[in-house]
């Protein structure tokens, strides 16, 4: 039973947790995560009275500021309950989530935390490794931003071509090379991402503020099995598409551009036509009941 609670005044811990295979009775130890400077860890057992759930290991030299139970009742007690509440409450609202037991979504709320991030804050991206925790945005939009270099191609007419510096094409010195971000779509609050989908060279930016759920993916895949785990990866790898259909897609709106550019410079220039239309022009049967500039009929 927990008698105190840990901020983490400098340096950073290992979150661990140790599981007992049923079948063999060997122990597995999973890494949860890592606390940096300004965390704290240790209140959820002080909150509901109950066993520590996980074991906190110091990387390096590290410094804590220990509160102990009557402090923490005294004090703080009231704020990690209502943070317990309300991360609860977000776990049974999520369709990811929802569907747990009550059993099963109060253990991943004892593993799981919310985090904040600014606008234009850049969460997470280039990786296509398996992550120590799956994202869930819960407040808040982000862009999927690709990082992407081409080679600029100038023609004699003076209009461009792009290429992929990973393509079989002969390159050119006067190629010049040249870095797009490119936003490829947006996702909002239900939608995850960082469960181990091909991030090479893309980055989650928060649009807005941004509030995401953190859950350790062991515990996650605890809880709904590999299976889940491996759907969502490929889920999100087959809406994420790579350089080559980015570059197709780049060539479509240039297109698109050139043509709406031309498009308006000729209406454009063709208010500047002189009308040379005179009354004597118009079919007399348009004309016929009309009424001229001094107020006389027109026939």
């Amino acid at each position: 039973m927990g008698m105190s609670f840990y901020f983490i005044v400098s340096g950073a811990v290992t979150v661990m947790t140790t599981d007992v295979d049923n079948k063999t009775g060997k122990s597995k130890t999973h890494i949860l995560g890592e606390l940096q400077e300004g965390s704290s860890f240790g209140e959820l057992a002080l909150v509901h009275n109950i066993k520590r759930t996980a074991t906190i290991v110091s990387k390096g030299t590290s410094e804590f500021l220990r509160v102990d139970k009557p402090d923490f009742d005294a004090v703080l007690a009231a704020s990690q309950r209502y943070e317990w509440n309300r991360r609860l409450k977000i776990i049974k609202s999520l369709d990811l989530l929802k569907m747990w037991t009550p059993k099963d979504q109060e253990a991943c709320n004892q593993k799981c935390r919310t985090v904040e991030y600014p606008l234009h804050k850049v969460i997470f991206g280039n990786t296509k490794d398996e992550q120590e925790n799956l994202y869930i945005i819960i407040r808040g939009m982000c862009r999927v931003v690709r990082d992407l270099t081409l080679l600029r191609q100038t023609l004699g007419d003076g209009t461009s071509l792009f290429h992929l510096p990973q393509d079989n094409v002969k390159e050119d010195p006067s190629w010049v090379p040249e870095r797009h971000l490119w936003s490829i779509f947006t996702i909002g609050k239900g939608q995850y991402f960082g469960v181990g989908e091909n991030l090479t060279d893309t980055y989650l930016v928060s649009w807005q503020k941004v509030e995401c759920l953190t859950i350790p993916r062991v515990e996650f895949s605890k809880h709904t099995g590999p299976q889940v785990l491996h759907k969502m990866v490929k889920d999100l790898n087959n809406i994420l598409p790579d350089n080559k259909e980015l570059l197709c897609i780049m060539k479509a709106q240039n297109r698109w551009k050139a043509y709406k550019k031309e498009l308006i410079q000729q209406v454009v220039s063709r208010r500047h036509i002189p009308n040379a239309t005179v009354h004597q022009d118009i079919p007399k049967s348009i004309r016929l009941g009309s009424v001229g500039n001094d107020g006389t009929r027109i026939d």
